[in-house]
């Protein structure tokens, strides 16, 4: 994946939006179709390990990670049921949660925390005791590496006196589960303090032959961390991430790394081990592992870490069957040697269609009566698939077993998806509820491009609109959205699209502007049109430009009118700065830029009508000569070599840009204004006017052959008008053709 494009120097974009920073490729996250992202599941515990073009996913998201944590972490889950146990009464795990880890906690009687006031009933003061310790010394959990800490030794000293008063409490209690819970306060404390000796006889003599809990895999973790490098301790560090989820980015940073997937492997065939290191194995890789998660189901008969698995798997697929079609070309993340994705992407893309049925066979054959994420992944890869009517109706049955909110949302956006993909006409927009939408994921670009590629231009426009509702200002370097024509049309800063109305221009012709604006006027005042009504000039003049593109000039001036005088003066608009040149004045020394000679300037539709003006004129006047004049300039101004290039076109750049406009030709060679000329020249009375007019219409036609010249005698030959200027009028022709610096003008 390409992530820096050449720097090129941008004149013009006339729609005001955030403007792109040079050398700017999309890339990462941008550049990756999802619906998966980890606000639409409950997978706490694994959110770092969600499917990323950054391999991890929180790796630039440590703010949204913040915000994708749940109340109740999964370990804390774990370690409330424990406690769960401990009364009589059953007590709720917030009441729980709110006693253990929220500090202060009120322990006394008068505690309005139910958990609490339990074990007050049930004279559990041991218990009390012990929580309140765990509080008094929780802060102790830490290392301290800075010399110049006043703190620091005293802290030391704490934590030994602390250590201390533990192993008496530890000899003193008879209850079980206190005894572990002091021995793990003991193994930690000795951790951050250096006790390694120590910490060894705690786990050893009370954790490590015991029940394998949250508690065990805590103390697992610690005393792990300083055993000798192993095959083993790689082993042990497996089975801690598998079964501890706050101790698995540490682990994953800190203690193994890619070359421990292989050191492992001969610990394989050892039953304790194996689902370990697969499930660490699976969520390393960025490729295939559909065989690993056969054996994972084959050992554990299903569970939520296969659960995630599956999902993964399916986030891959996702990106690499849909992100090529609806992005940037190729998938965000790909296992490749050196080479281009694109440049292969005739082999690849069918192998990755076939894994994908590989997949979709496996979870059909394995599929749980009801779980959500297999159910949902059947009907997505249907869809990835090109299965559309078997994805809406397997969405259709989920929609009926699965009714959480977070459920509905996803499978509903699926259905949407394959409602498009088969043209649906019960999906109306015009009552979609676009403000339950949001950009946690690619939903509302997926949308637009399933449209698009269906030939339902219409209402890929209406959905391409709601973007504009989703831009964040403050993060101005943030593309929530960005992708590529499906044939790679360029803009004035490369091949991919962020907004919009420039997108719309590409895929759209007169019919469907006309279409959109009037299904806007019908909808003004639906939520779904905001965007769209406040941008109705802008479609107006969209559809003008599209006219005058076809030579439709009458048209052109109907639709230019429309979007009205002040539409064109609107500095927000930009043509009142780069259509401020005088369109009907051109030589052979003019290009892009205003010149002196420029002393008036005109609007769009002041121009066409004009232009109009001396067409008519040039039919019955006898002054003919000087109203093709006129015409041939306007027409000359109008494209990419002239001062009044935005009449066709909405940016401009030094870099010569192409695309699939009806117009492209004209835009870039200035056929009309050479043919202008030519009639200007046929129709011309004094021999000066006619060779003028003869090198005009020569100065067009450099722009179709310049690449066929080498130096002035080549030009000359290549360029009829040349030809006839030097044949017919050899003293202008010195004057008009002679000399470098009449040469560089002429080209």
């Amino acid at each position: 994946m390409k992530i820096w494009i050449i720097c090129i120097a941008i004149l013009s974009i006339s729609i005001p939006f955030k403007s792109l920073s040079c050398g700017y490729y999309p890339s990462g996250e941008e550049a990756r179709f999802t619906l998966f992202h980890p606000t639409n599941f409950d997978f706490d515990g694994f959110t770092p390990f969600f499917y990323s073009a950054y391999y991890y996913y929180y790796s630039p998201y440590e703010e949204d990670m913040e915000k994708l944590k749940p109340d109740i972490e999964e370990e804390e889950v774990k370690n409330i049921l424990l406690w769960q146990k401990l009364t009589k009464v059953k007590i709720n795990k917030r009441s729980i949660h709110d006693a253990l880890y929220r500090s202060p906690t009120d322990l006394t009687k008068k505690s309005t925390n139910k958990f609490v006031r339990q074990l007050h009933r049930e004279n559990k003061h041991d218990l009390l005791e012990y929580m309140a310790f765990v509080s008094r010394v929780s802060n102790l959990n830490t290392y301290h590496s800075d010399p110049w800490e006043k703190n620091d030794r005293f802290d030391a000293k704490l934590r030994v006196r602390i250590i201390e008063e533990i192993n008496q409490k530890i000899q003193n209690v008879q209850d079980h589960f206190l005894k572990r819970r002091y021995a793990f306060l003991a193994v930690r404390l000795c951790f951050y303090e250096g006790q390694y000796e120590l910490m060894n006889r705690y786990w050893e003599k009370y954790i490590q032959h015991t029940e394998k809990d949250i508690v065990y895999y805590w103390g697992l973790y610690y005393w792990n961390v300083h055993q000798p490098d192993s095959p083993e301790r790689d082993n042990r560090f497996f089975e801690v991430f598998y079964n501890a989820s706050g101790k698995r980015r540490t682990i994953r940073s800190n203690y193994l790394n890619e070359n421990h997937l292989y050191i492992g492997k001969g610990e394989l065939n050892h039953p304790v081990y194996e689902k370990d290191f697969l499930f660490y194995k699976s969520l390393r890789s960025t490729g295939k592992v559909l065989r690993d998660i056969k054996r994972l189901h084959k050992i554990t008969g299903g569970n939520h870490e296969l659960d995630f698995l599956i999902l993964r798997e399916v986030s891959k697929l996702e990106d690499w069957l849909l992100s090529p079609q609806f992005v940037m070309g190729s998938p965000a993340i790909y296992e490749m040697d050196d080479c281009c994705y694109e440049d292969v992407s005739d082999i690849l893309f069918p192998r990755d269609v076939q894994y994908a049925r590989q997949v979709l066979r496996f979870i059909r054959k394995n599929k749980p009566k009801k779980n959500y994420i297999w159910d949902m992944s059947e009907a997505y890869l249907n869809y990835l698939l090109g299965n559309y009517k078997t994805s809406k109706a397997k969405v259709q049955s989920a929609l009926k077993k699965f009714r959480s909110k977070k459920e509905q949302k996803l499978l509903k956006q699926i259905l949407y998806l394959n409602q498009a993909a088969l043209k649906d006409k019960s999906l109306d927009l015009t009552k979609f509820d676009v403000e339950s939408l949001d950009v946690d994921n690619k939903f509302i670009l997926g949308l637009a491009k399933e449209f698009e590629r269906t030939g339902q231009i219409e209402k890929a426009i209406i959905v391409y609109s709601w973007m504009t509702l989703f831009e964040d200002e403050e993060d101005y370097y943030n593309y929530h959205f960005v992708w590529q024509s499906p044939n790679k049309n360029e803009n004035s800063w490369g091949d991919f699209f962020v907004n919009y109305k420039y997108y719309i221009d590409f895929i759209a012709g007169p019919k469907e502007i006309k279409n959109i604006i009037r299904l806007t006027k019908l909808n003004f005042d639906r939520p779904n049109f905001k965007t769209l009504k406040s941008d109705i000039n802008y479609l107006y003049d969209l559809l003008g430009t599209k006219y005058l593109r076809r030579g439709k000039l009458n048209l052109a001036l109907k639709y230019f009118d429309k979007a009205g005088q002040n539409y064109y003066i609107n500095e927000d608009n930009s043509y009142d700065y780069y259509l401020n040149a005088n369109p009907f004045y051109a030589d052979l020394n003019s290009h892009h830029k205003v010149s002196k000679a420029d002393t008036v300037s005109y609007t769009k539709p002041q121009i066409i009508r004009r232009l109009l003006k001396h067409l008519r004129a040039s039919d019955v006047e006898g002054n003919k000569s000087y109203h093709y004049n006129a015409i041939a300039n306007c027409y000359y101004n109008m494209t990419y070599h002239g001062n009044s290039w935005m009449m066709r076109r909405y940016a401009w750049s030094i870099s010569e840009f192409h695309n699939d406009f009806v117009d492209e030709k004209e835009y870039h060679r200035a056929n009309l204004a050479k043919s202008y000329y030519y009639k200007a020249y046929l129709s011309a009375e004094e021999s000066d006017s006619a060779a003028y007019y003869l090198a005009m219409a020569g100065k067009c036609e450099a722009l179709s052959n310049i690449d066929k010249w080498d130096g002035e005698e080549d030009r000359d030959f290549t360029n009829k008008y040349y030809r006839t200027l030097k044949k017919k009028y050899a003293d202008w022709s010195d004057i008009y053709l002679g000399g470098c610096y009449a040469f560089d003008q002429a080209k």
